[in-house]
């Protein structure tokens, strides 16, 4: 991710202040991966840990073999967002160049993966409740019978997250800094899947939208009170996020589209 920062606009506050921004411009992107990490592990690790003990008293389906590959390329994009991030904070950006070509091996591998664990994760639920006794089944037949929301949601992601980072990739030599905030905004597409397994976040309408904004805040606020005006890169993943999130919104427990997900799955 680049670090060529936008002209200063705090020339008259002094050396020091205008030094301490600077520093700010290059390592923000540092703390938002290294925050996107947090939130990650947050939502992963203690749900990862509850369904293994549901499992094993088998109240839940064991996981599907893709499940450790897909977590594998997630881990692997969260640490290589993290290394390109400390490579330009730090001026290497030589390395940071030669190391952005795994993007074009891991970004077509992640997508394929979630597809993938999204379909297998679907079926072993289905064939884990007509098998299961009658009091585990029912809390698994009532998520597949309204279970559009909770693959709209990933589907979303699927399609997000590849395209801004075709977004980024594209700007990287001729729009630097549109291309930095668009690798972190990229990176943040899949956060919502971390988000979800965070039961005990309060509940509202759109309430995972609006953790993902709050989520991006830190950068978004750093950019508007350092260049006094909002950076391309928010307008254009405002523009694609806002209209998924809409028309999530809309179809999301859909009877009809309840009814088609079973054989769309193949089950």
């Amino acid at each position: 991710m680049a670090t060529v920062a936008e002209p200063s606009m705090d020339g008259g506050q002094g050396h020091r202040p205008n030094r301490v921004a600077r520093a700010i411009d290059r390592w923000i992107y540092v703390f938002m991966v290294g925050w996107f990490i947090v939130i990650a592990f947050v939502g992963f690790v203690p749900d990862a840990l509850t369904t293994s003990s549901a499992i094993r008293v088998g109240q839940a389906q064991p996981f599907t073999s893709i499940m450790p590959l897909h977590a594998a390329l997630m881990v692997a994009w969260l640490m290589l967002s993290l290394t390109q991030t400390i490579l330009m904070a730090t001026g290497n950006w030589r390395r940071h160049q030669w190391l952005g070509r795994l993007a074009f091996l891991l970004v077509p591998a992640m997508v394929a993966t979630m597809l993938i664990a999204l379909r297998a994760s679907y079926r072993a639920e289905w064939y884990f409740a007509q098998a299961a006794p009658p009091d585990v089944r029912a809390p698994h037949l009532a998520y597949l019978t309204h279970a559009s929301g909770a693959l709209l949601g990933p589907l979303e992601g699927a399609f997000l997250f590849p395209l801004l980072v075709f977004i980024a990739l594209k700007a990287r030599r001729n729009d630097p800094n549109l291309h930095k905030r668009m690798m972190v905004l990229a990176t943040a597409a899949v956060l919502p899947a971390a988000l979800v397994r965070m039961t005990w976040l309060p509940h509202f309408p759109f309430e995972y939208s609006a953790y993902l904004i709050g989520a991006l805040l830190p950068m978004f606020c750093w950019d508007v009170f350092r260049h006094r005006t909002v950076p391309r890169a928010y307008v254009v993943w405002f523009a694609i996020w806002a209209p998924l999130e809409v028309g999530l919104s809309l179809f999301a427990g859909r009877p009809w589209l309840d009814a088609a997900i079973p054989h769309l799955m193949g089950v």
